[in-house]
């Protein structure tokens, strides 16, 4: 199952407003202040539609006001690309941010904060989109520029730390990671990005305990019913299912839940993600099959459509992300993706396979058919189809996804893809022809393990700990092939 992106700790996009650097302004700006209020307002209530209508005309206006080349303008097309970031459109936030970027180097120059801002910004952009080694050069980029204006310990410093360190762990670049991170001090984003890398290596406790301590810096700092508290919240209930402590997570995921409700809204994009998540927990305690005796009853006489709390959850999710991002927005594919899953598994295969297929649409449009997501979303349809018997076509599909992750150069990917292959054909008796592809995952395993080194042994454990069993199964196809 799919967990979303929290981007209010991940994702730091920098959109403030950069106001006239002359002591008196030559132009009347009034309606341009205004435009910016309402465009960042709009965008924080996730009202993107409305958000991007104040972005564009913002935009025209500082066009229209300021000479060229002016900072705000800049700052216009920042905050217009910030819009289409949350708005999954990744091509058209890159060409704002490039926009932003060539103003601020041209006017600021190329040691500015404010281009080291713009630097962050696209680096975000080229992160979404799987351009792993650009983000990477963006991020180093800013972060020189601004450990030496504002120095190791600042804010800024500290989040573009961590949104290189998140880039370097998704290259596999884990040793490099750790020492990015270990340097972001005591700030929460960080903090929470090295929770992350440490859940993603199997030292849940370590996260989880980093995760604690976030959320009791941000109901210290903001209060108990904020949204950053929500989002550290829906964070630690993310580690607690990780190490499957559903009942806990359970109970996290709902406070997370209420608390965006309330002060968000139930229409809000943070609380579909909050709605799925918490769907995401009922089903591992098997609550999807717990109806209570009037809804037994009332499916009995197939009168109305009665869903369980968990299928419910993940229908609202999914209505509310319709609403709120789009048809199209790449956040939804991970809500479908789920609720098909939900669907194959009590054997609804004819309802769940068509939300599969638009989940893998929705991602090919939206990040390309080369991004890791994609071919994750390959594998959970080759895998949906393999239960429904269509062998071939889920070959063709487990083929696809291990293709993708070759050509887009992610060992993580790779190794995930091939195995699951490899599996399939060896189920089907076709040990030869998955022989390659268990090596090929061996290949990729090896290769991210030995970027391990200078980690503690109890990470190396752990991280090998997660794919060990890899080893085992083509020992198993090796004995059977040399019979």
């Amino acid at each position: 199952f799919f967990f979303q992106a929290e981007d209010g700790i991940r994702d730091k996009l920098v959109t403030g407003v950069q106001t006239c650097a002359l002591p008196i302004c030559p132009v009347d700006d009034r309606r341009w202040n205004e435009l910016a209020d309402q465009a960042e307002d709009q965008l924080a209530r996730g009202s993107f539609a409305a958000a991007e209508a104040a972005a564009l005309e913002l935009v025209a206006e500082a066009q229209r006001i300021f000479p060229a080349e002016h900072a705000n303008i800049a700052a216009s097309q920042s905050i217009l690309g910030s819009v289409h970031f949350r708005q999954g459109r990744y091509a058209e936030a890159e060409a704002d941010f490039r926009r932003a970027l060539a103003i601020y180097e041209n006017r600021a120059g190329p040691e500015a904060e404010q281009t080291a801002s713009a630097l962050n910004n696209l680096a975000l952009v080229l992160e979404k989109a799987g351009d792993l080694r650009n983000a990477e050069l963006l991020l180093q980029r800013s972060l020189a520029i601004l450990r030496k204006l504002r120095g190791p310990d600042h804010a800024d410093t500290a989040t573009t730390m961590s949104n290189l360190g998140r880039v370097l762990d998704a290259q596999g670049k884990f040793g490099a990671s750790a020492t990015v991170a270990a340097q972001a001090g005591e700030d929460p984003q960080a903090m929470t990005v090295r929770a992350n890398e440490l859940a993603a290596r199997g030292q849940y406790r370590e996260a989880e305990s980093l995760q604690q301590r976030v959320v009791q810096i941000h109901e210290k700092a903001v209060g108990p019913e904020h949204p950053l508290t929500a989002t550290s919240i829906s964070n630690l209930g993310n580690v607690l299912y990780l190490q499957g402590r559903f009942a806990e997570a359970e109970q996290v995921h709902r406070r997370a839940l209420a608390i965006r409700t309330k002060v968000l809204g139930p229409g809000h994009p943070d609380t579909a993600t909050s709605l799925n998540n918490l769907a995401n927990v009922l089903f591992e305690q098997g609550k999807d099959e717990q109806l209570t005796p009037s809804e037994q009853r009332a499916r009995a006489r197939d009168q109305i459509r009665v869903f369980t709390e968990t299928e419910g959850l993940y229908r609202r999710a999914l209505a509310v992300q319709e609403q709120a991002l789009g048809a199209e927005h790449p956040s939804i594919a991970a809500t479908l993706n789920n609720l098909g899953a939900l669907l194959d598994q009590g054997g609804r295969h004819s309802e769940a396979e068509p939300l599969q297929r638009r989940a893998l649409a929705v991602l090919e449009k939206a990040l390309g058919s080369l991004h890791p997501e994609t071919a994750a979303t390959l594998t959970s349809l080759a895998v949906s189809l393999d239960r429904q018997g269509k062998s071939v076509e889920a070959e063709a599909m487990y083929r696809r996804a291990v293709e993708t992750s070759r050509n887009a150069g992610n060992p993580r990917s790779l190794l995930l893809n091939a195995s699951r292959l490899g599996f399939a054909l060896a189920k089907r008796g076709r040990n030869r022809e998955a022989l390659p592809f268990y090596r090929e995952a061996i290949e990729a395993l090896d290769f991210l393990y030995v970027r391990t080194r200078g980690l503690s042994e109890e990470t190396r454990a752990a991280f090998m700990g997660q794919f060990g069993n890899i080893y085992i199964e083509t020992i198993k196809l090796l004995l059977l092939l040399h019979r």
